[in-house]
């Protein structure tokens, strides 16, 4: 089985093919071709009390190093991986319909499954958010 790594290194993406070995803080999973899931973690509210306006570039949320999983309908994992520091991620998988979870102990906050659908040569967009729980 191949496995597609997706390394960061400094701020930019490496990419190589392996036999069966994945790092940590790399993704894991079959190499499908030119579809997948992109996209960026953060972690907000940074800043306590009522949003202002205009916005604080200071309160905005924050890019969050996150352990992810996607599940397929039927309940398989098909790919784990971690973000990069900066938030960001990029994973290959076939097209279909996932659940991308957290796969760690949120310490602060809440973080909601999100359903994704992958289409055939295209790389969704998706932007997840974990909930700090500052009010």
């Amino acid at each position: 089985m191949r496995q597609l790594m997706v390394v960061w290194l400094n701020g930019s993406l490496a990419l190589s093919l392996l036999t069966s070995y994945t790092a940590p803080g790399t993704t894991s999973g079959t190499v499908q071709g030119a579809s997948g899931l992109q996209g960026v973690a953060l972690h907000g509210p940074v800043c306590p009390g009522p949003a202002r306006i205009p916005p604080d570039p200071k309160c905005a949320d924050a890019p969050f190093l996150a352990s992810l999983k996607v599940t397929a309908n039927d309940g398989t994992i098909v790919a784990r991986f971690t973000t990069g520091k900066d938030g960001t991620f990029w994973i290959s998988l076939a097209p279909g319909t996932y659940t991308v979870s957290s796969d760690q102990a949120v310490i602060t906050g809440r973080f909601t499954p999100v359903p994704v659908t992958v289409t055939d040569q295209t790389f969704t967009m998706i932007k997840l958010h974990f909930d700090s729980g500052i009010r």
